[in-house]
């Protein structure tokens, strides 16, 4: 039995076509085929009209297009203005900021009791002062992304202002980036000490060394606190380093490969492989974190496992999977253990590939979540972090450069917009030393932490 065959219908109408047209290719049935076919005749053969008149059907579309661009027009000039009154809003309180320091510097001179050539000079250094602060303010124009207009001060200290003398400018809510930690104001400072290093992003700290690996010149190097490059040494295995962290008890650094472990001794200049501790089952390692007798070992993908080595006996004591290390379609990207005995995990969800979520958690040593928080970032991932002196923990929106400063409560208290370029990694050298890598560069801070007991 032959099966019925369902030609298309004729674009015009509900008839069954018979013939296409090759040029637009639409189905026509006969008698619609013939009228556009003589359409185009009647263009040629027209002599009174020029062959643009073809085109007049489109003027819909050219009218939307126009239209377009008038909507656009008046959008943007919205968007000017909202930009401008910000900018404006933000120059007065820079300058009421200037003007509250200058009234209160100058408040006592007229009833001062030194001598007045003195009092003279001090009101003349104060009327420079403020005048050198207008000065350092610079208007930034940007042609890129929504905000157009910025005021930004060449000063480096970035001081807290009030709008309308009331209302203060809430961290990371305005265009002038406030300090909140002893972090953020160092990193906004000009570094201690700059190296150009290799690319690749491993590194990690000691209480005297930085390690790092320089990947195209296979080669790891170490630095000390103030910046100031050390021994290198080749680099044998043809592979990236994914995670370095110090094992304080034993004075070496762990490096972590996909697929081994190894310790180093900055002093000796030995490598020692840690033949009894392997990948589990057919996975690969990626990132890595110890105190005192404990080492966790996280793993590379979604539904990422983690491991508890006792490092005495390279034993593995505990081994946990998803749900609890993480949900489905998600993935640790990085996992730090600080002195208080705490976890902290940043997570990647994937669930929505195209609007990636992250998040940080604080846990306890069987990994119970204690705090949680959503990190918010437009792009850039948290793949990169280290536990502070303070118990706080700096995260790395790595590609970017926001370093995000979270308290030992899961609280951000501090968003440092670094001025310097994108973010590779970070480390601490001792207790008072911060190193920031990008993509060719290393950056030595000193930083007072305020440590807690």
């Amino acid at each position: 039995m032959s099966e019925k065959i369902n030609n298309p219908s004729c674009c015009q109408c509900c008839i069954s076509s018979i013939a296409i047209c090759v040029t637009c290719n639409r189905h026509f049935c006969w008698d619609h085929f013939g009228q556009h076919r003589q359409t185009y005749i009647n263009y040629l053969d027209d002599l009174n009209q020029p062959l643009s008149q073809c085109l007049n059907e489109f003027e819909r579309i050219e009218n939307k297009l126009r239209s377009d661009i008038d909507h656009w027009v008046s959008e943007t000039i919205n968007e000017v203005h909202k930009s401008a009154n910000q900018a404006r809003r933000t120059l007065d309180a820079y300058i009421n900021s200037y003007r509250a320091h200058f009234n209160e510097e100058s408040s006592s001179l007229r009833h001062s009791a030194a001598h007045q050539d003195l009092v003279i000079g001090r009101l003349e250094k104060l009327q420079i002062e403020y005048e050198r602060s207008l000065n350092d303010l610079r208007l930034i124009k940007f042609y890129d992304r929504g905000q157009m207009l910025e005021i930004e001060t060449k000063n480096v200290i970035r001081e807290q202002v009030t709008i309308n003398d009331s209302l203060q400018i809430a961290p990371q809510e305005s265009d002038v980036y406030v300090t909140q930690t002893s972090l953020g104001r160092s990193l906004i400072r000009e570094p201690l000490a700059t190296a150009t290093v290799g690319s690749f992003w491993a590194m990690g700290g000691s209480d005297q060394y930085l390690l790092l690996q320089e990947y195209e010149n296979k080669q790891l190097t170490l630095f000390d606190s103030r910046g100031r490059r050390g021994v290198s040494m080749t680099w044998h295995y043809d592979v990236v380093i994914r995670d370095i962290t110090w094992y304080e008890e034993s004075q070496r650094f762990f490096i972590l490969l996909d697929k081994k472990l190894i310790l180093f001794d900055p002093v000796t200049k030995h490598f020692e492989d840690i033949i009894q501790v392997k990948p589990y089952q057919s996975n690969a390692f990626r990132r890595c974190t110890c105190y005192h007798d404990r080492l966790f070992i996280a793993y590379w993908g979604q539904e990422s496992l983690i491991e508890l080595i006792r490092i005495k006996t390279w034993d593995t004591e505990q081994r946990w999977l998803s749900p609890v290390t993480c949900r489905a379609n998600e993935l640790i990207t990085c996992i730090r253990l600080n002195s208080n005995d705490e976890l902290g995990l940043c997570i990647q969800d994937e669930n929505n590939p195209r609007n990636r979520q992250f998040r940080f958690e604080i846990r306890d040593l069987t990994l119970n979540i204690l705090y949680k928080l959503t990190l918010h970032v437009d792009s850039g991932i948290f793949s990169r972090m280290i536990q502070l002196p303070d118990l706080h923990w700096a995260l790395l929106n790595v590609d970017e450069n926001f370093v995000f400063v979270v308290n030992r409560h899961g609280e951000l208290i501090d968003k440092i917009d670094w001025p310097r370029g994108s973010l590779s990694n970070i480390a601490l050298i001792g207790n008072d030393a911060i190193v920031i890598r990008t993509i060719d560069k290393i950056y030595f801070y000193d930083v007072e932490f305020h440590t807690q007991h």
